[in-house]
């Protein structure tokens, strides 16, 4: 309109706003990050919309309009006929001919529709049919969906490296130049075992095919062989672990996994069982997630993916002695002088990417010695240990990875410098950050808090939430735990035999002790308050509750946690040993199969009081 009026001024503003704006990497995204603004007018500012599909619950319906509801076409013009939009695609067919036409069709202008879309789905017409087939746990047996093959795009294969996990599995994936790959830009994807990598025949320097599988995950699909010249290297899977230098090993013969057997210090495992004391069924420590475990475990985690990124052409960002940026690179010029990468720029030596003293002399920083060797001393960290901790981080642009990296701080505040007589100094000294703080605080809260969220922090093989609880409530003292025999242990409602003895198990080992002497000292108690808990009235005692849909006043975890302490059980799937079903907003098939099966529905209000209660409402 501006243009249009002449108003080269507008016509600039126009402009400045529209190169200002981002695309979002999908539908979903956009939808739900729009919605979950603080600003209202920011969720205004966004044209969303959205196609009506369904019928979460009828009521009251009366006799004129029962007929035109009784099919799923019906529904649909019952919708346009009120405003609600529906998709212009929808199409009433009656024969697997015409199913297979209309998916074929679809498939062909797939990316000219209004929307984007990754598959077709048939739904029974028949509303009265669709209540006869139900639901599974999970999804209607009377709907399904035609997934449609994934976008896939090329990229250059510049490594394969391997990860290793809590459980000491070793995983091979593949590091590739940047790619965008169904809206959002990917730099690795996993290659599950030695085997697939074999199987998929890739190479380092191969030209791969990549796309998401599942529309979710990246997943490299294999070589693209006409682009091959002979300078393809083949992968071999290292015998030794690329954190902590054991052997690898199959943890039984005939296993396709390789895996670490240095549980106690490989800085990989470490940092994973870290992560999962803070995880929400263990100790739900806020602030103690991968990034600050890296902080305290293996802090030169990434420093390997940076010197590739380096030794590939890519930046590297340092802070300098003067809090000044030094930006280092090389060019592919000066990368095979130094003998890093061959004439096509594929990286010489996989283990090494850049030698020590090359490393040195170009000013990339030294190794460092993590704060933390076991999980044995993570109660008794302090915010000045990790004051010197640096960390590898890629440099992101609007969200996306951009193949650079920076060596930032951790966890402590870059200071503040200016200049005094001609000289630049620190005027604002480093401080510890927020994340750190909250950790800190955290863990604080962390060691009063019930007995069975630090059995499950242990990580006890096969002990979780569930078995965790069941053990609590029948010994709610560490110290009587294990005391019990195996057979004890093994009567415990949920336990049995395969939990009990891994749980007397862990107990032989040296340095898991050592776990349980550390936290102790450092404030932490293994044991229960029982008389606080005798507090609490069993008034779901012998009920079996779900719960679906958002609550406002529970989170997913809250709600579990208030039926259980209620004596109740908290089950994932609606059956017909159920005895209620609690139902938020947005609900899914657990409400319909509920209302199947005639199993009562109780809205929050109706929940909190069958809690006081336990009472179902008439």
């Amino acid at each position: 309109a501006a243009q249009q009026a002449g108003d080269t001024a507008a016509v600039r503003e126009a402009n400045r706003i529209i190169r200002s704006c981002r695309e979002f990497a999908n539908p979903r995204n956009a939808a739900a990050g729009s919605l979950r603004q603080k600003d209202p007018a920011v969720t205004a500012s966004r044209p969303l919309s959205f196609i009506a599909h369904g019928i979460g619950a009828l009521a009251g319906v009366p006799d004129s309009l029962a007929e035109a509801l009784s099919t799923q076409a019906g529904v649909y013009e019952a919708f346009a006929g009120w405003g609600l939009p529906i998709s212009p695609y929808t199409k009433l067919v009656s024969t697997w001919e015409d199913i297979e036409a209309f998916v074929a069709d679809l498939a062909a202008h797939r990316h000219d529709l209004l929307h984007g879309i990754d598959g077709a789905v048939l739904k029974v017409n028949d509303r009265a049919r669709q209540a006869e087939l139900g639901y599974t746990s999970r999804v209607p047996r009377w709907a399904i969906a035609y997934k449609y093959p994934p976008e896939e795009v090329e990229t250059t294969l510049l490594d394969i490296q391997v990860n290793v996990g809590r459980t000491g599995r070793a995983t091979p994936y593949a590091i590739m130049e940047p790619v965008l790959v169904d809206g959002s830009v990917v730099t690795q994807a996993t290659l599950h075992n030695r085997e697939e990598v074999a199987r998929k025949g890739v190479r380092i320097g191969d030209v791969v095919i990549v796309r998401k599988a599942g529309d979710v995950i990246p997943e490299v699909v294999g070589p693209v062989l006409m682009e091959r010249d002979g300078t393809e290297r083949e992968w071999v899977m290292p015998r030794a672990c690329p954190s902590c230098g054991a052997t690898l090993a199959p943890a039984q013969e005939g296993d396709v996994d390789m895996r670490c057997p240095n549980a106690q210090s490989c800085p990989a495992q470490l940092a994973e069982r870290v992560v999962h004391i803070g995880s929400r069924g263990a100790l739900d420590v806020e602030a103690l997630g991968e990034e600050t475990a890296l902080w305290l475990t293996n802090p030169d985690a990434r420093r390997r993916e940076a010197l590739i990124a380096l030794a590939s052409g890519h930046r590297l960002e340092i802070e300098g002695a003067d809090g000044r940026k030094k930006t280092l690179r090389l060019t592919r010029e000066v990368a095979r002088e130094l003998g890093i990468v061959d004439d096509d720029g594929a990286i010489l030596d996989s283990e090494v990417i850049i030698p020590p003293e090359t490393a040195r002399s170009l000013g990339v920083p030294a190794a460092q010695e993590p704060i933390l060797h076991s999980e044995a001393g993570l109660f008794a960290v302090q915010a000045t240990d990790v004051a010197d901790t640096w960390v590898w981080k890629e440099i992101r642009s609007a969200g996306q990875p951009t193949g650079d990296y920076r060596y930032v701080r951790a966890a402590w505040t870059k200071p503040t410098w200016g200049t005094s007589a001609g000289q630049r100094v620190i005027t604002k000294e480093s401080e510890p950050g927020k994340a750190l703080l909250t950790m800190l605080t955290e863990l604080e809260k962390a060691r009063g808090k019930e007995l069975w969220r630090k059995l499950v922090a242990l990580s006890i093989r096969h002990v979780g939430p569930t078995a965790a609880r069941a053990l609590a409530a029948a010994f709610p003292e560490l110290a009587l735990l294990r005391a019990a025999s195996v057979e004890e242990l093994s009567a415990v409602d949920g336990v049995g035999d395969i939990i009990a003895r891994s749980f007397k198990e862990w107990f032989e080992v040296p340095w898991h002790l050592e776990i349980i002497e550390q936290w102790e000292a450092a404030g932490v108690l293994f044991a229960d308050d029982t008389a606080a808990a005798e507090q609490i009235p069993q008034t779901l005692a012998g009920m079996t509750i779900v719960a679906t849909g958002s609550l406002e006043g529970y989170t997913r975890d809250s709600v579990k946690e208030a039926i259980l302490a209620h004596g109740g059980k908290a089950a994932g799937s609606v059956s017909k040993k159920t005895t209620a079903v609690v139902v938020g907003e947005n609900a899914g098939s657990k409400a319909a199969k509920a209302e199947e099966l005639g199993i009562p529905r109780l809205s929050e209000a109706e929940f909190t009081e069958l809690l006081r209660t336990g009472q179902l409402p008439e």
